[in-house]
């Protein structure tokens, strides 16, 4: 390979691309493996695992078809959850929760978890 085409390499769209790519969870003292296998869907919050809720901040979100604060008026009465639980999947040691978050806009969100050893680790809310 020739100098040009290496710093071409080294300095264009190609070397983004693999800046972006995701690393592979790699066991280490810190991040023991994980051994959950399979994949499950959830249909409902009370399913999931509650300490990967915990981790992603979700905890306190509404159950999926339960009352939750659509929008940004609070009315009198009990505080509702601002989201509310939409759908799950866990695949290995990945969980994706899908939710609805209210407020002054609607719009839906989507967090992501990972088991490593007994810990739920928050990759992105």
């Amino acid at each position: 390979m020739s100098e040009t085409s290496l710093r071409a390499l080294l300095t264009g769209p190609a070397l983004l691309a693999v800046i972006a790519l995701p690393t592979p969870a790699l066991a280490t003292p810190e991040r023991p493996p994980c051994t959950l296998r399979g994949d499950r869907d959830y249909a409902r919050k009370a399913d999931v695992p509650r300490a990967a809720l915990e981790a992603l901040g979700l905890a306190d979100m509404a159950e999926r078809g339960a009352p939750w604060q659509e929008g940004d008026v609070i009315r009198p009465g009990g505080r509702l959850p601002f989201r509310r639980f939409v759908a799950a999947r866990i695949e290995g040691c990945r969980l994706t929760v899908r939710y609805e978050q209210g407020g002054f806009a609607h719009r839906w969100g989507t967090a992501v978890a990972e088991r490593h050893g007994l810990t739920w680790i928050a990759v992105r809310r």
